[in-house]
């Protein structure tokens, strides 16, 4: 009877360890810091910033946060509604996506891949249409609980 529980247990250790070898984070709402150094593995973080002062053997995914780079990263970096800012020696060993934010700091530094940066203004058209669907829907609704309404009064006979 305990060996199923025990045996479930043991199988989701296992699958923890090659997170934990690697050294991978994963945040949610709080800054991220790789001290000086220190290495990380794979950093994901949503709604928090990103500050890598020692070197990323992995990638760096941040969602709504900023990424403050002072050492390598050693894959990808992607960004969604957040700003790259690269200090000292940053670089970047592969791909940077930056969608709805942009890229600061000192020239000169390289990405080995390729670069895609997207400003915030590519929000606007989706945030139109979004705003077009739902007044559509409430108009709907309106129309379909109300009724065919004269918002004139009925002429005289």
């Amino acid at each position: 009877m305990l060996q199923r529980p025990l045996a479930v247990l043991i199988l989701l250790a296992a699958c923890t360890l090659p997170a934990a070898a690697e050294n991978d984070i994963v945040h949610f709402g709080s800054t991220v810091v790789v001290p000086e150094g220190q290495s990380a593995g794979n950093i994901a973080c949503f709604r928090c910033s990103v500050e890598a002062k020692g070197p990323v053997h992995g990638d760096i995914a941040v969602f709504g946060g900023s990424v403050h780079l002072n050492d390598r990263v050693g894959g990808d970096v992607a960004i969604f509604a957040g700003d790259l800012w690269l200090n000292g020696d940053a670089s970047i060993a592969s791909d940077l996506v930056i969608f709805g934010g942009g890229i600061h700091g000192e020239e000169g530094h390289a990405v080995g891949g390729s670069r895609a940066i997207l400003p915030p203004i590519i929000f606007l058209p989706i945030l139109l249409v979004i705003a077009l669907v739902f007044w559509g829907l409430w108009l709907l609704a309106r129309w379909l609980i109300r009724g065919r309404q004269s918002y004139y009064p009925a002429a005289p006979r």
